[in-house]
């Protein structure tokens, strides 16, 4: 099991926790024995939990799924970590192949790091790269709200596997609303509309200031 680094999950903090009647979960906390079949459910966050988390969602029978969030975060095309069963072999049969491999690993997010960071002109040919990305599979009715307002890098960046594939189906929605208060039977956004929720998911991260022990 990997667990990550943050044990702490920050849990959406809008005034109103107390009232609403439906389900609140954190993505990081799930509860397994919970039904979404024919519910409305509402995602709050757009980091690498939503962009995993509404796809999932949404595969549930009869459900509708919302998201909202502040601001979009730079999506990129996903990276193929699977390893065949031939590979693994040759792994365990050549260590040092393995260990080819993972220095191949290092430089590649090496470079992606100075892509990012390394000047000006690296880190515009990354953005325009990512606006590409999601012009070219995001639905065009979310082209404006789904191209960050903000450098690269500012935010964490999110490697998309099926999040903009999943925002083609008729049971997703993107509202670009910070959430103000949740009420009895759901939440109202910023701009003062209301909306009916079941479920809530707070895809809101970690207290990056709090890790886990660890023995010394």
């Amino acid at each position: 099991m990997a667990t990550g680094i943050f044990p702490s999950a920050r849990m959406l903090e809008v005034p109103g926790i107390g009232t609403f009647q439906g389900r609140l979960l954190h993505s990081a906390q799930w509860d397994s024995h919970i039904d979404l079949r024919n519910k409305k459910v509402a995602v709050v966050g757009s980091g690498a939990s939503a962009a995993q988390i509404v796809p999932e969602i949404a595969k549930v029978e009869g459900v509708e799924v919302t998201q909202f969030f502040r601001r979009a975060s730079w999506l990129v095309p996903p990276v193929s970590s699977a390893i065949s069963p031939k590979t693994q072999e040759r792994f365990r049969k050549y260590p040092i192949l393995l260990r080819l491999f993972r220095w191949t690993l290092y430089l590649y997010y090496e470079i992606i790091y100075f892509f990012v960071f390394g000047s000006d002109l690296l880190r515009s040919f990354t953005m325009k790269t990512s606006r590409s990305y999601v012009l070219k599979n995001a639905p065009s009715k979310y082209h404006d709200i789904l191209i960050p307002d903000h450098p690269v890098g500012c935010l964490r960046t999110v490697f998309d596997v099926t999040y903009l594939k999943s925002l083609h189906l008729p049971n997703v929605n993107l509202v670009k609303q910070p959430v103000r208060r949740l009420l009895e039977g759901g939440l109202m956004t910023a701009n003062g509309c209301y909306y009916d929720f079941d479920v809530i998911v707070s895809a809101t991260g970690f207290d990056t200031a709090r890790t886990a022990s660890f023995f010394i």
